[in-house]
Formats: C-alpha cells, structure tokens, sequence
C-alpha cells in the first residue's frame, strides 16, 4: 500500500515556475524581475537556485522511504529491521521445496502467503518463499521453502508435514524433496515478510499465539480450552499426538510460558487415550 504523502515534493520545472512567479509579482515591495527568457539572468539565478532544491526534494524522499519497510530497501532495509532485533539473512540456509495439498479439488482459489510456516517433529522451522495459489480444480501446488535459521543437516524428503498455523482448504503439506544449503541470501521482500511474521508473533496471549507455538515444534494435533470445567483464569492445552518424548513435552511447556496470558495459570499435556467399542449391523 503506497504510503500517504505528509508534503508536496515538487521537480524542476514546478521550482522555477514558482521563483519566477514569486519574482515577477513584486510582493512586499521588491521589484518585479519579470525578464523569464531563457539565457536572461533572472532565469539562470532561478534555475540555479531550483535544481538544488529539486535534488534536495528528492534526496529528503529517499531519506522518507527508507524509514518505512514497506519502501526501504538494501542497506537502509537492514536498519529499519534492526528495531526489531533482526538481521538479513546470508546464505548457508536450507532451501527446497514444499507442496500442499488436498484430497479433492479445490473448488475455489485456495491462496498461500509468502512466509507461511512449515514444521516437522525434531526439525528447524521452515518458511515458503514466495506467494502461491491452489487453483480451482486443483489438488496439489509446489512452492519455494527455507529454514528460518541458518546452518542444520540436510532434511529428509516428508520429514516437514504440519503447518503451525493452517490454512482452510489445505489437507496436507509435505516436502517432496530433500532441504539442503544454499548459498543465496535473503531478498528485500523475504525480510519483510519475516520482519511482518515477527510484528505478529509478538501479539501474545492469545489461543493462536498459544496453537502456534505448540504447532512450531512439530505437533500436529492440539486443542486450547479456555476456563476448562468452568474455572476462569484457567487455560488447558491438550497435545493430541501420540508418543511424545519428554524433552518435547519440556520444550513445549518453555514455549508456551513465553507466550502465556499474565495471570492465567496454564496446564499442558497429552490427550488422554479413550478407547471405544462399536457394534454395527451392516445392512
């Protein structure tokens, strides 16, 4: 979205229309210079005069642009993020590729944001990079991923296969090939995307903030419940998957006292296993 201008910048040709305006109308009692012809001596100081303020508008529109990360670019893009703590990232980063999926066509345009997250059990964070669609009538799209954090072993082909935070339509996601190192670095609209990802992973406090982080460490299946059996102030979080070790479970409770409500006590463990028996006549 184009930021609002807060002044008019103007070129040239509108400086020194508006010099010689202002110098042929004699205001305040000067005397009106009204020789405007091209060589006269009005018009060369007035030229003169108007191409530094021209180059002064557009040195200060720069200046405006790079303070804004929807505009900033380059080394002044570095800075703006570094109020954010962050830093562009330089190669040595896992790149491949992700596709989602889903089991029937897609009956309508099923979008992908740039950035969207990708995890796998004991893998790095991955992110896609660049913006994709699921078409109508479609049932699978591939699209660019990479880790998050530089450095790390090669990961296998299907080891990512669940998104911290999912997208209606989507069934299934998976990386079809194996992540390896790449040396390219990371573009403008890459970090701002990330740099847009970290504004909104710091709104805490909240049932996705609380999904999100459980679904980044490789969980699939989780379920907050807010004031469980009807005791306010209380938040129950139940991980739904299978055989989970206790270094997770210890790491998701860490990752979940990051994000925690201030004053809600939170509880946090494995669903409890039901096992039920059904009888059924076929007819």
């Amino acid at each position: 979205m184009a930021l609002e201008r807060v002044y008019r910048k103007k070129d040239f040709a509108e400086v020194v229309d508006a010099l010689l305006t202002d110098i042929g109308s004699g205001m305040g009692g000067r005397i009106a210079l009204t020789d405007a012809n091209e060589g006269s001596v009005v018009r060369t100081l007035a030229e003169a005069f108007a191409r530094e303020l021209a180059v002064c508008y557009e040195q200060l529109d720069v200046v405006y642009r790079n303070a804004y990360l929807e505009t900033a670019n380059g080394a002044a893009l570095d800075k703006v993020v570094a109020l954010l703590g962050m830093e562009r990232q330089r190669g040595g980063h896992l790149e491949g590729t992700v596709v989602f999926g889903r089991g029937q066509p897609a009956p309508e345009d099923i979008h992908i944001p740039q950035g969207t997250l990708v995890a796998g059990r004991n893998m790095p964070l991955c992110a896609t990079t660049a913006p994709s669609t699921l078409d109508k009538g479609e049932r699978h799209v591939s699209v660019g991923l990479r880790a998050l954090d530089p450095g790390g072993e090669t990961i296998r082909a299907g080891a990512l296969n669940i998104l911290p935070r999912p997208i209606a339509g989507i069934d299934s996601v998976t990386n079809p090939g194996d992540l390896v190192v790449r040396q390219r670095e990371e573009t403008d609209d890459e970090l701002r995307t990330r740099a847009r990802q970290l504004v909104l992973s710091s709104n805490t406090g909240t049932v996705a903030a609380l999904e999100q982080a459980v679904r980044s460490l490789g969980i699939r299946e989780v379920q907050v419940i807010e004031n469980p059996d009807e005791r306010p102030g209380e938040v129950e979080v139940v991980l739904g998957d299978r055989d989970i070790p206790a270094e997770l479970l210890e790491l998701v409770h860490n990752r979940l006292e990051d994000v925690r409500p201030a004053g809600i006590i939170l509880n946090c463990g494995p669903a409890t296993p039901v096992f039920v028996q059904i009888t059924a006549d076929l007819v």
